[in-house]
């Protein structure tokens, strides 16, 4: 089961994970199942605006993303010397995944709102908010 406070599901088409700031990420959330049986796990990442996906037996093809960050966001050091103001940098942020590689790749990623991003995804992995440099 989901922690009444943390997580909700309504696979298979959206799957909504509530948190705090990134650097007072909660523990992990349960696992939800889908219809079809797919076991999907959402664990935030401490210290960064991200989290990891795990899905088995996997995703379906055109599984999207999507963060909302008002809340919490804050350009880090550095990003008014890079992009010249906070809302320069903030038009400048993508879903990127990080491989075990540590291979950054950035999506086609779509402002939906303010405050609000989403991108289709290739499947589980880990994912985080952020500007090219």
């Amino acid at each position: 089961a989901l922690p009444k406070d943390s997580a909700k599901a309504a696979l298979p088409t959206d799957s909504v994970l509530k948190t705090v700031a990134p650097k007072n990420a909660p523990a992990t959330p349960g696992p939800a199942k889908d219809s079809a049986g797919t076991r999907v796990t959402l664990k935030p990442r401490p210290g960064v605006f991200g989290l990891d996906i795990d899905a088995v037996p996997g995703l379906l093809a055109g599984a999207a993303l999507s963060f909302s960050y008002a809340v919490q966001f804050a350009a880090p050091a550095g990003a008014r010397d890079r992009y010249g103001s906070d809302l320069a940098f903030e038009r400048e942020l993508m879903i990127a995944r990080i491989g075990t590689d540590s291979i950054v790749t950035f999506f086609l990623t779509k402002r939906i709102g303010s405050d609000f991003i989403t991108a289709v995804i290739p499947g589980p992995g880990r994912y985080v908010v952020a500007a090219p440099r």
